[in-house]
């Protein structure tokens, strides 16, 4: 299970923090969005609020990946859920939840 952490300033103009878990599908989901996206890109959040990300290290940098064992990701789960906050999904990158 992996802990995928979001964290991404813009311009000092707004911060956006989340986390989700992923099991390991999810994470090659993940992975192979990123890897497959077009950029430059706009990632859209709220009703009409977005950023653009220039390539995939910039998206990249604004991740941590944490690969935690089932006690941990069901200790989050219980207490906060499976996810918090934000973390981007764009139109075309695969699904988070497989």
């Amino acid at each position: 299970m992996y802990l995928v952490k979001f964290e991404y300033d813009y311009v000092d103009e707004f911060g956006l923090k989340g986390f989700r878990l992923m099991n390991q599908e999810r994470m090659d989901k993940f992975n192979e969005g990123i890897e497959k996206a077009k950029y430059p890109r706009e990632c859209y959040f709220g009703t009409n609020k977005a950023f653009e990300i220039q390539n995939k290290e910039e998206i990249l940098s604004a991740f941590e990946i944490i690969e935690i064992n089932d006690m941990e990701a069901n200790i989050l789960k219980t207490i906060i859920g499976e996810s918090h906050g934000f973390v981007p999904y764009c139109s075309d990158w695969p699904s988070y939840d497989g």
